[in-house]
């Protein structure tokens, strides 16, 4: 993601002042963009398959779904940190040539947690309705690459530091918790958007200080399609990944 390089915020406008580039999560260049978002309220995200499918998908049955959930979305978030604390204090795991493991590990977590259909849905807009299924699990692929190389370094800086979880609230089958990281140098506010599919809770946006990861690379992708094509798009997002840049789906 393009870090911001001024933020402010009212109780309903955020103002962004960031770098404009073509590289997606490129800090290059000077020149700076104004961009003036409106809070807007927790949006549930409609399913983007039918439930059998999900269930297949799961290998569950419709009788294996249970009445209620077995966490609530805060401890599913618990649930997960807990995991990835314990990884980051792995003694084992500490030594210099056992990193790449580690790194895959705190990958898989974190991947167990996020549902990365629905947030590239959501970051490429309209363009998705236009993907068939093939071209769509392609674009999942690449954006969970992209991703994974972008947090993995973060988690391992933030992932052991104090965590306050400051509340939840539930609108249908979304939910977004609130929480606050205590690090040596500051405190951060991070909210989490989850959706439930299957008697689970996925993470599909995260807030830091009020500004979105999705809206941020929705904004950036919209641009790209703007001047360019989807296949640039597509190459783009390889780049920052480092996936062969002529790696396409069969």
């Amino acid at each position: 993601m393009i870090p911001p390089r001024h933020i402010t915020s009212t109780a309903e406008v955020i103002t962004l002042t960031i770098p404009v580039g073509e590289r997606i999560g490129s800090t290059e260049g000077d020149a700076v963009k104004t961009i003036h978002l409106w809070r807007a309220p927790m949006l549930c995200p409609q399913p983007v398959r039918a439930a059998a499918s999900l269930l297949l998908a799961a290998g569950l049955s419709i009788s294996q779904v249970p009445d209620a959930l077995a966490l609530t979305p805060s401890e599913a978030l618990k649930n997960t940190r807990d995991k990835v604390v314990r990884l980051l204090n792995n003694p084992e795991l500490k030594q210099p040539e056992r990193q790449t493991e580690r790194r895959q590990q705190l990958v898989d977590i974190v991947s167990e947690r996020f549902s990365y259909e629905e947030m590239s849905r959501r970051v490429l807009g309209t363009q998705w309705t236009k993907l068939n299924e093939t071209e769509r699990t392609q674009f999942v692929q690449v954006f969970q690459h992209m991703l994974a190389k972008s947090y993995a370094t973060k988690i391992e800086g933030y992932g052991s530091e104090p965590l306050q979880y400051l509340g939840e609230r539930l609108v249908k089958d979304c939910a977004e918790v609130r929480t606050r990281i205590f690090s040596a140098k500051n405190e951060v506010l991070v909210d989490f958007r989850l959706v439930e599919r299957t008697g689970n809770w996925f993470v599909y946006d995260v807030i830091v200080d009020g500004v979105s990861l999705i809206t941020s690379y929705r904004g950036q992708m919209a641009r790209i399609l703007q001047r360019s094509s989807y296949e640039n798009l597509l190459d783009l997002l390889r780049e920052n990944a480092a996936l062969p840049m002529h790696a396409r789906a069969d």
